[in-house]
């Protein structure tokens, strides 16, 4: 790789150390494929969707998907998947898809009440994979969450300024 002494840089911490990394790939740069870089772009997007989409998958698997179905699933959020746009921790960064899924946990933790169980006995993390599926199941939910999202940001600007 050319770095010359303009190549943008960030710091970054390496063993507790702040270094200079550089950064030279920008917004709209245009860029030729080699193997290599080809090979790494597609390890990378390989790891992150199967990273990402592991939880789903054996939520899927434990209640009784087809490796079909799970594949269903799986290339619908490849597709939707934005390479570089981080999630973090259990909030989702999209404002639709986190009202979605707290939409969806707010049914899931009734659901579970009205059966008796404690959602302490459950688990944040069995809760949340419940809720991604129903929101899978029911695309009403994230519907609803959109119109929600949306009637927020109006209700925002309208009384932004007061």
């Amino acid at each position: 790789m050319d770095l010359s002494a303009d190549t943008p840089r960030v710091q970054r911490t390496c063993e507790g150390m702040s270094l200079s990394f550089p950064s030279p790939f920008m917004d709209g740069d245009e860029l030729t494929l080699t193997p290599g870089l080809a090979s790494t772009l597609n390890q990378v997007l390989t790891e992150n969707l199967r990273n990402n989409f592991a939880a789903k998958a054996k939520a899927m698997k434990e209640g009784g998907a087809t490796v079909e179905d799970v594949q269903v699933a799986f290339d619908k959020y490849a597709a939707e998947y934005e390479f570089g746009v981080r999630r973090v921790g259990l909030r989702a960064a999209d404002p639709v898809e986190a009202a979605a899924i707290e939409i969806a946990e707010d049914i899931v933790k009734s659901k579970l009440r009205e059966r008796g169980e404690k959602l302490k006995d459950v688990g944040t993390k069995k809760v949340r994979e419940l809720a991604v599926e129903l929101i899978e199941r029911f695309p009403k939910i994230r519907e609803r969450a959109k119109a929600q999202v949306d009637l927020r940001k109006d209700l925002v600007q309208e009384f932004g300024g007061v």
